[in-house]
Protein backbone atom coordinates (compact mmCIF):
# COMPACT_ATOMS: atom_id res chain seq x y z
CA UNK A 1 0.00 0.00 0.00
CA UNK A 2 1.32 3.31 -0.90
CA UNK A 3 1.77 4.96 2.48
CA UNK A 4 1.60 8.53 0.74
CA UNK A 5 -1.61 8.35 -0.60
CA UNK A 6 -4.69 10.35 0.99
CA UNK A 7 -6.84 6.44 1.81
CA UNK A 8 -3.70 6.16 4.45
CA UNK A 9 -4.73 9.32 6.43
CA UNK A 10 -8.02 9.06 6.70
CA UNK A 11 -7.73 8.74 10.82
CA UNK A 12 -4.91 9.85 11.77
CA UNK A 13 -4.31 12.67 14.08
CA UNK A 14 -2.48 14.73 10.86
CA UNK A 15 -5.79 15.60 9.97
CA UNK A 16 -7.58 18.46 11.44
CA UNK A 17 -11.11 19.75 11.54
CA UNK A 18 -9.87 22.23 9.06
CA UNK A 19 -7.90 19.74 6.80
CA UNK A 20 -11.25 17.42 6.90
CA UNK A 21 -13.48 20.31 5.86
CA UNK A 22 -11.07 20.99 3.22
CA UNK A 23 -10.96 17.30 1.91
CA UNK A 24 -14.47 17.26 1.84
CA UNK A 25 -14.82 20.12 -0.06
CA UNK A 26 -12.13 18.72 -2.33
CA UNK A 27 -14.64 16.02 -3.14
CA UNK A 28 -17.84 17.57 -3.53
CA UNK A 29 -16.32 19.68 -5.93
CA UNK A 30 -15.17 16.98 -7.97
CA UNK A 31 -19.13 15.64 -7.87
CA UNK A 32 -19.98 19.29 -8.24
CA UNK A 33 -18.85 19.77 -12.25
CA UNK A 34 -21.20 17.06 -13.64
CA UNK A 35 -23.68 19.95 -13.06
CA UNK A 36 -22.14 21.79 -16.17
CA UNK A 37 -23.07 19.13 -18.92
CA UNK A 38 -25.99 18.71 -20.40
CA UNK A 39 -28.54 17.76 -18.42
CA UNK A 40 -28.66 13.91 -20.29
CA UNK A 41 -25.28 13.72 -19.10
CA UNK A 42 -25.55 14.36 -15.81
CA UNK A 43 -26.23 11.35 -13.91
CA UNK A 44 -24.43 8.86 -16.36
CA UNK A 45 -21.58 11.24 -16.06
CA UNK A 46 -22.04 11.01 -11.88
CA UNK A 47 -22.66 7.47 -11.94
CA UNK A 48 -19.21 7.06 -13.98
CA UNK A 49 -17.23 8.90 -11.47
CA UNK A 50 -18.59 7.69 -8.34
CA UNK A 51 -17.77 4.10 -10.14
CA UNK A 52 -14.37 5.14 -9.52
CA UNK A 53 -14.74 6.17 -6.17
CA UNK A 54 -14.11 4.98 -2.58
CA UNK A 55 -17.12 5.02 -0.02
CA UNK A 56 -15.85 5.08 3.54
CA UNK A 57 -17.15 3.14 5.64
CA UNK A 58 -19.58 3.66 8.01
CA UNK A 59 -19.93 6.63 10.88
CA UNK A 60 -16.86 8.50 8.58
CA UNK A 61 -17.06 12.23 8.57
CA UNK A 62 -15.42 12.24 5.52
CA UNK A 63 -16.78 13.00 2.09
CA UNK A 64 -19.61 10.67 1.11
CA UNK A 65 -17.87 9.58 -1.98
CA UNK A 66 -13.71 9.82 -2.10
CA UNK A 67 -12.32 10.74 -5.31
CA UNK A 68 -8.66 11.77 -4.12
CA UNK A 69 -7.20 8.97 -2.18
CA UNK A 70 -5.04 8.46 -4.41
CA UNK A 71 -3.30 11.61 -3.98
CA UNK A 72 -0.64 12.79 -1.36
CA UNK A 73 -2.57 14.51 1.32
CA UNK A 74 0.56 17.84 1.26
CA UNK A 75 -0.59 17.93 -2.56
CA UNK A 76 -4.33 19.62 -1.17
CA UNK A 77 -3.43 20.46 2.64
CA UNK A 78 -1.07 23.07 1.27
CA UNK A 79 -4.00 24.85 0.54
CA UNK A 80 -5.35 25.26 4.42
CA UNK A 81 -4.09 28.68 5.60
CA UNK A 82 -1.17 28.98 7.49
CA UNK A 83 -1.41 29.22 11.67
CA UNK A 84 -1.29 32.73 11.37
CA UNK A 85 -4.07 32.88 9.20
CA UNK A 86 -7.82 33.16 10.13
CA UNK A 87 -9.36 29.77 8.74
CA UNK A 88 -11.58 30.47 5.87
CA UNK A 89 -14.92 29.12 5.90
CA UNK A 90 -15.31 26.08 4.11
CA UNK A 91 -17.91 23.69 5.11
CA UNK A 92 -18.49 21.45 1.96
CA UNK A 93 -21.34 23.71 0.42
CA UNK A 94 -21.15 23.05 -3.16
CA UNK A 95 -23.23 25.97 -4.06
CA UNK A 96 -20.51 28.56 -2.03
CA UNK A 97 -17.95 26.79 -4.49
CA UNK A 98 -19.33 28.27 -7.48
CA UNK A 99 -18.70 32.36 -6.23
CA UNK A 100 -16.44 34.55 -8.00
CA UNK A 101 -13.03 33.68 -8.85
CA UNK A 102 -10.05 35.41 -7.10
CA UNK A 103 -10.62 39.12 -6.57
CA UNK A 104 -7.72 39.88 -5.64
CA UNK A 105 -8.48 41.98 -2.93
CA UNK A 106 -6.67 41.69 0.19
CA UNK A 107 -9.86 41.25 2.38
CA UNK A 108 -11.42 38.37 0.10
CA UNK A 109 -9.41 35.06 1.87
CA UNK A 110 -12.76 33.04 1.40
CA UNK A 111 -13.39 33.48 -1.96
CA UNK A 112 -10.23 32.83 -2.80
CA UNK A 113 -9.76 29.80 -0.51
CA UNK A 114 -12.68 28.35 -2.07
CA UNK A 115 -11.88 29.21 -5.67
CA UNK A 116 -8.29 27.41 -4.94
CA UNK A 117 -9.92 24.34 -3.56
CA UNK A 118 -12.35 23.92 -6.75
CA UNK A 119 -9.27 24.49 -8.53
CA UNK A 120 -7.14 21.90 -7.25
CA UNK A 121 -10.22 19.22 -7.31
CA UNK A 122 -10.18 20.17 -11.06
CA UNK A 123 -6.54 19.80 -11.63
CA UNK A 124 -6.71 16.39 -10.09
CA UNK A 125 -9.42 15.51 -12.19
CA UNK A 126 -8.05 16.46 -15.51
CA UNK A 127 -4.70 14.35 -14.25
CA UNK A 128 -7.07 10.74 -13.74
CA UNK A 129 -8.93 11.54 -16.95
CA UNK A 130 -5.73 12.42 -18.99
CA UNK A 131 -3.89 9.44 -17.53
CA UNK A 132 -6.37 7.13 -18.80
CA UNK A 133 -7.07 8.30 -21.84
CA UNK A 134 -3.49 8.44 -22.26
CA UNK A 135 -2.48 4.69 -21.71
CA UNK A 136 -5.80 3.59 -23.16
CA UNK A 137 -7.27 2.81 -20.27
CA UNK A 138 -10.64 4.76 -20.83
CA UNK A 139 -13.12 4.73 -24.05
CA UNK A 140 -12.89 8.44 -25.39
CA UNK A 141 -16.39 8.62 -26.31
CA UNK A 142 -18.93 11.75 -25.98
CA UNK A 143 -19.54 11.34 -22.11
CA UNK A 144 -16.16 11.54 -21.11
CA UNK A 145 -14.95 14.16 -23.32
CA UNK A 146 -18.06 16.27 -22.35
CA UNK A 147 -16.72 16.01 -18.49
CA UNK A 148 -13.11 16.23 -19.57
CA UNK A 149 -14.25 20.19 -20.96
CA UNK A 150 -16.93 20.95 -18.21
CA UNK A 151 -13.71 20.15 -16.04
CA UNK A 152 -11.16 21.66 -17.94
CA UNK A 153 -13.58 24.97 -18.45
CA UNK A 154 -13.82 25.26 -14.46
CA UNK A 155 -9.88 24.94 -13.77
CA UNK A 156 -9.59 27.57 -16.50
CA UNK A 157 -12.07 30.08 -14.89
CA UNK A 158 -9.76 29.53 -11.92
CA UNK A 159 -6.43 30.31 -13.09
CA UNK A 160 -7.57 33.34 -15.47
CA UNK A 161 -6.70 36.17 -12.97
CA UNK A 162 -3.00 34.55 -13.16
CA UNK A 163 -1.76 38.31 -14.58
CA UNK A 164 -1.99 39.72 -11.46
CA UNK A 165 0.90 37.50 -10.68
CA UNK A 166 4.41 39.17 -11.39
CA UNK A 167 6.70 37.02 -13.20
CA UNK A 168 9.47 36.65 -10.86
CA UNK A 169 7.21 35.26 -8.40
CA UNK A 170 8.68 31.96 -9.85
CA UNK A 171 11.72 32.42 -10.56
CA UNK A 172 13.85 31.93 -14.24
CA UNK A 173 10.14 32.50 -15.65
CA UNK A 174 11.90 34.32 -18.36
CA UNK A 175 8.45 35.42 -18.80
CA UNK A 176 6.46 39.24 -18.19
CA UNK A 177 3.35 38.03 -16.44
CA UNK A 178 1.81 35.85 -14.18
CA UNK A 179 -0.26 34.60 -16.95
CA UNK A 180 2.73 33.48 -18.96
CA UNK A 181 3.79 31.54 -16.16
CA UNK A 182 0.84 29.84 -15.30
CA UNK A 183 0.13 29.14 -19.34
CA UNK A 184 3.73 27.64 -18.67
CA UNK A 185 2.50 25.48 -16.52
CA UNK A 186 -0.81 24.24 -18.56
CA UNK A 187 2.19 23.77 -21.75
CA UNK A 188 4.55 21.78 -19.77
CA UNK A 189 1.64 19.39 -18.26
CA UNK A 190 0.27 18.61 -21.93
CA UNK A 191 3.84 18.62 -23.25
CA UNK A 192 3.72 15.58 -20.31
CA UNK A 193 1.06 13.86 -21.33
CA UNK A 194 0.95 13.77 -25.10
CA UNK A 195 3.29 11.60 -26.86
CA UNK A 196 5.82 12.36 -24.13
CA UNK A 197 8.51 10.03 -25.52
CA UNK A 198 10.76 7.52 -23.42
CA UNK A 199 12.73 9.47 -20.51
CA UNK A 200 16.36 8.05 -21.07
CA UNK A 201 17.62 7.92 -17.42
CA UNK A 202 16.26 8.68 -13.96
CA UNK A 203 16.51 12.93 -14.42
CA UNK A 204 14.75 12.46 -17.66
CA UNK A 205 12.06 10.50 -15.89
CA UNK A 206 12.32 12.79 -12.73
CA UNK A 207 11.35 15.78 -15.36
CA UNK A 208 8.76 14.48 -16.97
CA UNK A 209 6.91 13.54 -13.64
CA UNK A 210 7.33 17.16 -12.73
CA UNK A 211 5.60 18.08 -16.00
CA UNK A 212 2.73 15.75 -15.60
CA UNK A 213 2.28 17.39 -12.12
CA UNK A 214 2.67 20.36 -13.22
CA UNK A 215 -0.62 22.10 -12.85
CA UNK A 216 -1.39 21.23 -9.17
CA UNK A 217 1.21 24.20 -8.23
CA UNK A 218 -1.26 26.77 -9.90
CA UNK A 219 -4.24 27.17 -7.47
CA UNK A 220 -1.62 26.50 -4.48
CA UNK A 221 0.60 29.35 -5.69
CA UNK A 222 -1.98 31.78 -6.58
CA UNK A 223 -3.49 31.26 -3.19
CA UNK A 224 -0.79 32.27 -1.57
CA UNK A 225 0.26 35.41 -3.10
CA UNK A 226 -3.63 36.64 -2.54
CA UNK A 227 -3.28 36.04 1.54
CA UNK A 228 -0.75 38.39 1.60
CA UNK A 229 -1.62 42.18 1.24
CA UNK A 230 0.26 43.19 -1.34
CA UNK A 231 2.87 41.86 -3.61
CA UNK A 232 6.37 41.48 -2.18
CA UNK A 233 9.73 39.50 -2.41
CA UNK A 234 8.64 37.28 0.29
CA UNK A 235 5.59 36.83 -1.91
CA UNK A 236 7.40 35.81 -4.52
CA UNK A 237 9.70 33.04 -2.48
CA UNK A 238 6.84 31.42 -0.70
CA UNK A 239 5.29 30.77 -4.14
CA UNK A 240 9.13 28.96 -5.03
CA UNK A 241 9.13 27.42 -1.72
CA UNK A 242 5.44 25.92 -2.67
CA UNK A 243 6.49 24.95 -5.73
CA UNK A 244 9.75 23.34 -4.40
CA UNK A 245 7.80 21.11 -1.72
CA UNK A 246 5.04 19.73 -4.46
CA UNK A 247 7.34 19.05 -6.96
CA UNK A 248 9.50 16.91 -3.66
CA UNK A 249 6.16 15.59 -2.61
CA UNK A 250 5.47 14.39 -6.25
CA UNK A 251 8.92 12.67 -6.95
CA UNK A 252 8.56 11.06 -3.27
CA UNK A 253 5.24 9.73 -4.60
CA UNK A 254 6.21 8.92 -7.69
CA UNK A 255 9.22 6.60 -6.09
CA UNK A 256 6.79 4.55 -3.64
CA UNK A 257 4.13 3.86 -6.46
CA UNK A 258 7.03 2.17 -8.49
CA UNK A 259 7.98 0.38 -5.58
CA UNK A 260 4.63 -0.62 -4.93
CA UNK A 261 3.87 -1.62 -8.86
CA UNK A 262 7.12 -2.73 -10.52
CA UNK A 263 5.29 -6.20 -11.05
CA UNK A 264 3.02 -4.61 -13.20
CA UNK A 265 5.20 -1.72 -14.67
CA UNK A 266 7.70 -4.77 -15.49
CA UNK A 267 5.20 -6.65 -17.47
CA UNK A 268 3.90 -3.81 -19.60
CA UNK A 269 7.63 -2.99 -20.28
CA UNK A 270 7.66 0.54 -18.52
CA UNK A 271 10.61 2.04 -17.27
CA UNK A 272 9.78 3.22 -14.15
CA UNK A 273 12.28 4.62 -11.44
CA UNK A 274 13.12 1.42 -10.47
CA UNK A 275 14.15 0.28 -13.92
CA UNK A 276 16.34 3.53 -14.30
CA UNK A 277 17.58 3.10 -10.66
CA UNK A 278 19.43 -0.53 -11.52
CA UNK A 279 22.25 -1.66 -13.37
CA UNK A 280 22.07 -2.64 -16.41
CA UNK A 281 22.41 -6.26 -15.44
CA UNK A 282 19.21 -6.10 -14.38
CA UNK A 283 17.64 -3.68 -16.87
CA UNK A 284 17.88 -6.80 -19.10
CA UNK A 285 15.98 -8.74 -16.92
CA UNK A 286 13.28 -6.44 -16.62
CA UNK A 287 13.29 -5.94 -20.28
CA UNK A 288 13.11 -9.69 -20.73
CA UNK A 289 9.87 -9.84 -18.49
CA UNK A 290 8.11 -6.63 -20.81
CA UNK A 291 9.00 -8.44 -24.17
CA UNK A 292 7.32 -11.39 -22.95
CA UNK A 293 4.13 -9.54 -22.14
CA UNK A 294 4.12 -5.65 -23.44
CA UNK A 295 0.73 -5.16 -25.56
CA UNK A 296 -0.10 -8.00 -25.04
CA UNK A 297 -3.73 -8.61 -22.88
CA UNK A 298 -4.29 -12.12 -23.82
CA UNK A 299 -0.55 -12.98 -22.51
CA UNK A 300 -0.25 -11.48 -18.87
CA UNK A 301 2.69 -13.99 -17.76
CA UNK A 302 0.93 -13.53 -13.66
CA UNK A 303 0.33 -17.20 -12.41
CA UNK A 304 2.04 -18.79 -14.86
CA UNK A 305 5.01 -20.93 -14.13
CA UNK A 306 7.02 -18.67 -17.04
CA UNK A 307 6.06 -15.52 -15.97
CA UNK A 308 6.46 -16.16 -11.87
CA UNK A 309 9.43 -17.93 -13.03
CA UNK A 310 10.28 -14.09 -14.89
CA UNK A 311 9.01 -11.86 -11.78
CA UNK A 312 10.69 -13.89 -9.28
CA UNK A 313 14.49 -13.75 -10.99
CA UNK A 314 13.31 -9.80 -11.41
CA UNK A 315 12.60 -9.41 -7.80
CA UNK A 316 15.62 -11.74 -6.53
CA UNK A 317 18.02 -9.35 -9.06
CA UNK A 318 16.19 -5.97 -7.69
CA UNK A 319 17.04 -6.99 -3.87
CA UNK A 320 20.65 -8.03 -4.90
CA UNK A 321 21.42 -4.54 -6.17
CA UNK A 322 19.40 -3.02 -3.22
CA UNK A 323 17.38 -0.70 -5.80
CA UNK A 324 14.70 -1.38 -3.81
CA UNK A 325 16.10 -0.04 -0.47
CA UNK A 326 17.99 2.92 -2.88
CA UNK A 327 14.32 4.05 -4.18
CA UNK A 328 12.91 4.07 -0.44
CA UNK A 329 15.96 6.01 0.62
CA UNK A 330 15.75 8.73 -2.21
CA UNK A 331 11.23 8.99 -1.32
CA UNK A 332 12.77 9.90 2.32
CA UNK A 333 15.02 12.15 1.06
CA UNK A 334 12.56 13.89 -1.10
CA UNK A 335 10.02 13.95 1.51
CA UNK A 336 12.60 15.56 3.98
CA UNK A 337 13.62 18.13 1.64
CA UNK A 338 9.48 19.08 1.19
CA UNK A 339 8.97 18.96 5.35
CA UNK A 340 12.30 21.27 5.28
CA UNK A 341 10.29 23.84 2.62
CA UNK A 342 7.27 24.07 4.70
CA UNK A 343 9.24 24.52 7.89
CA UNK A 344 10.59 27.78 6.04
CA UNK A 345 6.84 28.12 4.69
CA UNK A 346 5.73 28.71 8.47
CA UNK A 347 3.68 25.33 8.21
CA UNK A 348 4.04 22.84 10.77
CA UNK A 349 0.62 20.96 9.93
CA UNK A 350 2.41 20.28 6.30
CA UNK A 351 5.95 19.19 7.95
CA UNK A 352 4.09 17.28 10.70
CA UNK A 353 2.38 15.17 7.71
CA UNK A 354 5.52 14.82 5.46
CA UNK A 355 7.51 13.88 8.22
CA UNK A 356 5.22 11.18 9.48
CA UNK A 357 4.86 9.89 5.78
CA UNK A 358 8.80 9.51 5.83
CA UNK A 359 9.19 7.62 8.61
CA UNK A 360 6.06 5.09 7.64
CA UNK A 361 8.53 4.14 4.54
CA UNK A 362 10.08 1.11 5.59
CA UNK A 363 11.21 -2.01 4.30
Amino acid sequence: MNILKAEKSHKTPDRTPLHQDLYRSLNLAILDVCRDLPRSLQIPATLQLMAGARRPSGGSQEAAWDFCQEFPVALWAVLAPPPHSPAPVADGNTAALSESPFSGSPGADNVDYRTAVRTQAMAFLLHIIDDHLSDGQARPDVLLLQLRTAVWNRFQAGVAPAGVIPANAVPGSGTTTGEDRVRAWIDLYFESVYEPGEPEDLSAYFELALKQMAIWSVAPALLALRRRAGPTGDDFAECAAIRTLLDSVVLAWRLTDDLEDWRDDARRGLRSALYHLAPESVREIWNAVGAACKYSDERDLTGTPEGEARIAELQSALERASVPAGARDLAREHLGAAAESARHLDRPDLEQILRAAARQITE
